[in-house]
């Protein structure tokens, strides 16, 4: 749903999409420091920081085929591009 105005959104938000809003802010990111803290306890920080490279050609990825979103020409280029200098930063260390 799209609209001018955030605010009625905000106020026509219904229990599914606050539940959804606390999974992502809240429940999501304390997995995520769980596992980049057990990453961290068993690699060095400079193999594992480049996955966090990562995060943003998942997150576009995963929201292409669970939302149906369609990618656009330059969406792909950047995944690519992000994604090469990932691999790049690994073979470096």
């Amino acid at each position: 749903m799209e609209s001018q105005d955030p605010l009625t959104l905000i106020i026509s938000a219904n229990q599914k999409t606050w539940l959804s809003l606390a999974f992502v802010s809240y429940i999501s990111t304390l997995i995520a420091f769980a596992i980049w803290g057990r990453l961290l306890r068993s690699h060095p920080a400079v193999a594992v920081t480049p996955f966090a490279l990562l995060i943003p050609v998942v997150g576009i990825i995963t929201s292409s085929i669970i939302l149906d979103e369609k990618l656009q020409t330059i969406e792909i280029i950047w995944l690519c591009a992000d994604y090469g200098w990932a691999y790049m930063q690994l073979l470096i260390w």
